[in-house]
């Protein structure tokens, strides 16, 4: 199953929880065995198939040589005839049987073990027409080659107005094994597995040396930005590594350059606010204070018109202007409840009023206007 099967959620969980370092390793490790692996068993079935075709050649022309040396045993019917062409083809390495069949096909001589090879019956092979014609068979374990054999045709002579015609004998048959190309196959194998995987461990630790150079810088970058989120001030990346993180580290450094510029032009507007705050809480303490002196003053001549005898509508008069005082020095209480508040020592009051009379007053007030 490929990545693009998987679930995304599943793959951008994997790729989530693993660090980019991580990754890029993998990744080039499992790329570089994979080449590898292919690279090998491409280099040990190439050089199979070259020796493969040089040993089915070598086997055509042993049988071939076998055949030509057997005439005489075909033709006097003497199997001991070619005893010496038999052994001298069985010294040939990987030759493990030879054969000489008449042109019945009854067997005239065999030599080597039988039972040592796994090669196809004698009536599976078929021998060319014409001198030369090799016939080849595989199984798994061997090669079987079938040449036929042919007499008459070194009688003939060149002084004679007409060559006699060639005589099939019968034909011959050599098993040639296997076991040579599969130990060649298999050290082929081995070696190549050996080369290719040193040069492997080779770039493996080159890459690592190149990947540890590519992502330590940027993991230095996120351990900065993590302390950053975190509040720390003063963080700066050193630059290094590949262009791109170089680059990134600079953009980092220069954002934490505006940030802190403008978490500084913050904090001084902040404190220019509050001592602006500040002052004016000061001011209308100050304020509030000052003008209560007066107005106490104020209150206390008008307390002492309401108790002199005036007419009623003097009497009216001075009740509306004390009134008013009182409202006066509610506001300038307001006032001084909000330089308390800023100072945080605000305490609030039950008071008891009277609401028909606050209303009939406010009525008065608009009504004498």
């Amino acid at each position: 199953m490929s990545l693009s099967h998987l679930p995304p959620r599943f793959v951008d969980r994997i790729l989530r929880h693993t660090g980019f370092h991580r990754q890029l390793t993998f990744t080039v490790t499992a790329a570089i065995i994979c080449l590898a692996l292919v690279s090998s068993l491409m280099n040990a079935l190439a050089a199979s198939w070259r020796v493969k075709s040089q040993l089915i050649d070598a086997g055509r022309q042993v049988t071939e040589s076998f055949a030509r040396q057997s005439t005489l045993a075909l033709l006097t019917h003497e199997p001991d005839n070619a005893a010496i062409a038999a052994s001298a083809s069985l010294a040939f390495p990987d030759v493990l049987q030879v054969e000489i069949f008449d042109a019945a096909g009854r067997l005239l001589l065999r030599r080597g073990d039988r039972n040592a090879v796994d090669a196809p019956p004698a009536a599976a092979l078929v021998a060319g027409p014409v001198p030369g014609a090799t016939g080849v068979a595989e199984s798994s374990s061997a090669w079987t080659f079938t040449a036929p054999v042919f007499g008459g045709a070194a009688e003939d002579s060149p002084f004679e107005p007409r060559a006699r015609d060639v005589q099939s004998l019968g034909h011959v048959r050599v098993v040639l094994g296997k076991a040579s190309l599969n130990r060649l196959l298999v050290s082929l194998l081995a070696g190549n597995l050996l080369i290719t995987f040193t040069i492997a461990a080779i770039l493996l630790a080159i890459l690592g040396w190149l990947t540890r150079r590519m992502t330590t810088p940027l993991a230095e970058l996120a351990d900065l930005m993590r302390r950053a989120e975190a509040d720390e001030s003063g963080m700066r990346a050193q630059p290094s590594g590949p262009r791109d993180i170089h680059d990134m580290a600079q953009a980092f450094n220069q954002m934490m350059h505006v940030l802190e510029e403008r978490e500084s032009l913050l904090t001084q507007s902040r404190d220019e606010a509050m001592h602006a705050a500040l002052a004016k809480a000061r001011f209308a303490a100050t304020v509030s204070h000052e003008v209560r002196t007066p107005l106490n003053g104020v209150l206390g001549m008008l307390e002492m018109l309401r108790e002199m005898r005036l007419s009623r509508q003097q009497q009216e008069y001075v009740d509306e202007a004390w009134r008013s005082a009182h409202m006066l020095a509610g506001l300038v209480d307001n006032i001084l409840d909000f330089s308390k508040l800023d100072a945080g020592k605000l305490a609030l009051e039950d008071i008891e009023f009277d609401l028909r009379q606050q209303v009939e007053e406010v009525v008065e007030l608009l009504a004498g206007g």
